[in-house]
């Protein structure tokens, strides 16, 4: 496995950030550290007498369900992270799919791949198809059920690392030091509670604002536009459904906002943060708002309490994300996550 990471990354070193090189290296690394510590067990105790035919069925059933279990933790964390969905009936539909490839598709491929020289390929080919069908059906069945997807928000990145150098003291120790590693695991699997979820998340190229309700999801001020990274966002705080844009009816509450055709006004307490869709209520804005998110440029003396997010910044500093607090907002943006680093572009 290790030779294998290097030669990967000797090649694309940009593998080591992508979910595929992650999940992969994970399940397989896990793989092999549960069945060497499963074998040393092994050899350990008595030989025992000859198993059964069904003995050994429950065997090959057993491992295929040790497999998925140790595999699915193994990518567990890596799968919230990077796509904020796990499946909840893995090891079932694993326990059908596993044994089913392995014991009626890949003999039918062969057969298939035996036959074709003579032409005789067309039963085993149809054989073969059944068994995909089979398996493709039984995916449907799980996938369609209640619950059959959990939606969990993602957790910061210290959490992945934690797991990672847990992960791997738990794997690579051959003596009692291993479950060491448990407790960290344990502070890992819960840090999702620990993060705190951005209040608002303005698009870099001021195509539409994300106002977090709290409760369903996140209401914007443009259904269409920039739907990709609406659903991005709405799929990493956790929410399932489908984000909602905001009604510009000034009459009602919506949540913690009352809009109307040139922008909004969000309540924070005692705060007032006002968000201009357009230069028409700029000036009021800024005598009246603790902060002013606008997607506009803002010129002339305007100085809220808590200060403006303009054009200019979303064109220097890309999408921001904005939490709020008492002491005041607390704002992340892309460029500044990313740092000044030779390969990231920045506006001059």
């Amino acid at each position: 496995v290790c030779w294998a990471a290097i030669v990967i990354l000797l090649f694309r070193p940009e593998s080591l950030v992508e979910p595929g090189f992650q999940m992969s290296f994970a399940a397989v690394t896990a793989l092999i550290a549960a069945y060497a510590w499963l074998s040393r067990r092994r050899r350990l105790k008595p030989r025992s007498a000859e198993r059964s035919t069904l003995g050994k069925c429950m065997g090959y059933l057993g491992s295929v369900l040790l497999t998925t279990v140790v595999a699915g933790a193994a990518t567990a964390p890596f799968a919230v992270y990077h796509f904020q969905h796990v499946s909840v009936f893995g090891m079932i539909t694993n326990a059908i799919a596993v044994p089913l490839a392995a014991l009626w598709v890949m003999p039918a491929g062969i057969a298939t791949l035996l036959a074709m020289p003579f032409g005789w390929d067309a039963a085993p080919l149809a054989v073969m198809c059944f068994g995909i069908d089979g398996i493709l059906a039984s995916a449907d069945l799980f996938a369609g059920l209640p619950g059959a997807a959990a939606d969990i928000s993602a957790p910061p990145a210290w959490s992945l690392g934690l797991c990672t150098l847990a992960g791997l003291w738990l794997s690579l120790w051959q003596t009692r030091l291993r479950y060491y590693a448990v407790p960290v695991l344990a502070l890992a699997f819960f840090s999702p509670n620990f993060g705190q979820a951005p209040d608002m998340i303005i698009d870099g190229d001021a195509r539409t604002i994300a106002v977090n309700d709290g409760l369903s999801g996140l209401r914007t001020s443009n259904g269409r536009a920039a739907r990709f990274e609406v659903a991005t966002w709405q799929r990493r705080l956790g929410y399932s459904g489908k984000p909602l844009p905001w009604q510009d009816s000034a009459e009602h509450m919506q949540g913690r906002l009352r809009c109307d055709a040139n922008g909004c006004s969000v309540a924070i307490g005692s705060r007032h943060i006002a968000i201009a869709l357009n230069e028409t209520t700029l000036h009021e804005d800024c005598q009246r708002s603790d902060m002013l998110v606008a997607m506009v440029p803002v010129r002339g003396r305007c100085r809220p309490p808590w200060g403006i997010i303009d054009r200019f910044d979303l064109w220097r500093d890309g999408t921001h994300s904005i939490r709020f607090s008492d002491a005041g907002p607390v704002i992340l943006t892309v460029n500044g996550e990313r740092g000044a680093r030779p390969w990231v572009i920045a506006p001059k």
